[in-house]
């Protein structure tokens, strides 16, 4: 792979001719010149998750700067998640100038060897850990005003939505469920509490689809100000839902607060400070709705948002390396064991 990305820099700094006009697109040379200096570098690293589709390669000048970011799908049919990636962030920084400079520019996306792959400019700074979320109340201030900040994009109407991104979620997940597994209850929930989403006009907005660490940046800034930028946008979309990205943000910061990881401690958490209506978090979430939608929604966007947020895993869990579709029962234990689920499951949980 790492003699693949050798390649790959060479035949962009040397210019990749377009294929298919409506997919490929390349920067100004002088810009890929930039993005892969002469004796440029590439560390190769592999995303440990179960749900990434990718292999990323970072560009490093001769002096150990990063200088560009180089995404390229695990599997060769799978090119359709970089494709999406480079649209959401072109259309994303004609719908919001402002957030220029806080989330990866587009400085290619081309096929190199019959392999697609998205050449992105960086965000240099450092991930927004746990640790520092906890003390670092700039930092934190910071990205809740981004994702405060995410344009609207139009409407929906709400039956339209949960037909579109949750319905058929659901029925492959009951598809998937033995006759008496206790999932059927969190789908039934779940049916029963975005009920009020039907036929409700709807603002969309411009969502990220994960807001949590690894994906935030605290940006190397020369003014005083904490700045924080967003990346790995493969979820992102242009026509999303209101209060998804808060409430991953809101919970990604409550564990934070806590000093927690893992699924058994960090369900607890959840329970007090955001399925609890009237937890300080929730009521962070409540004021993000509020200011975009009606508030009477709020209980049916926050459990549609864990449903989105613990289904997606569905999609992305990666086939065999023949190409066969996922092990049912491989998938049905990654999403027993999935933390999204447990939180969903928590979501949707009776309050006493």
């Amino acid at each position: 792979m790492t003699t693949f990305f050798d390649v790959v820099v060479d035949r962009l700094r040397a210019g990749v001719p377009a294929e298919d006009p409506d997919l490929d697109w390349c920067a100004e040379p002088a810009a890929l010149a930039d993005a892969l200096p002469r004796g440029a570098k590439v560390l190769v690293v592999t995303p440990g998750f179960v749900e990434s589709r990718h292999v990323i390669g970072l560009v490093l000048d001769a002096r150990g700067r990063l200088r560009s970011v180089i995404k390229v799908p695990r599997s060769i049919s799978a090119d359709h998640a970089v494709i999406h990636e480079a649209t959401v962030l072109r259309r994303l920084s004609q719908r919001a100038p402002s957030l220029l400079g806080t989330t990866p520019g587009v400085l290619a996306s081309v096929r190199v060897d019959g392999r697609r792959l998205l050449l992105e400019s960086p965000l240099n700074g450092e991930p927004l850990t746990h640790a520092r979320a906890r003390t670092d109340s700039a930092a934190r201030d910071s990205v809740l005003a981004w994702v405060d900040a995410l344009p609207l994009t139009g409407e929906a109407d709400g039956t339209d939505l949960v037909a579109l991104m949750l319905e058929p979620l659901l029925e492959r997940l009951s598809a998937l469920l033995p006759h008496e597994h206790d999932l059927h209850l969190t789908v039934a929930a779940t049916r029963h509490a975005v009920e009020p989403l039907r036929g409700r006009l709807l603002p969309t907005v411009f969502e990220h689809g994960d807001p949590a660490h690894p994906n935030i940046v605290v940006l190397d800034s020369p003014g005083p100000a904490t700045l924080t930028g967003l990346v790995d946008w493969e979820l992102g979309r242009e026509y999303g839902v209101v209060g998804h990205d808060m409430a991953q943000l809101l919970a990604f910061l409550a564990f934070a607060d806590a000093g927690v990881h893992g699924v058994s401690s960090e369900v607890p958490v959840f329970e007090r400070e955001l399925a609890d209506p009237g937890a300080r978090m929730r009521r962070r979430f409540r004021e993000h709705v509020a200011e975009r939608c009606d508030d009477d929604l709020e209980p049916a966007l926050f459990v549609l948002a864990w449903a989105r947020s613990a289904l997606r895993i569905l999609d992305r869990l990666a086939p065999s390396a023949a190409g066969d579709a996922p092990d049912p029962v491989a998938v049905l234990r990654e999403v027993e064991a999935s933390r999204n689920v447990a939180l969903w499951r928590c979501a949707t949980a009776p309050r006493g």
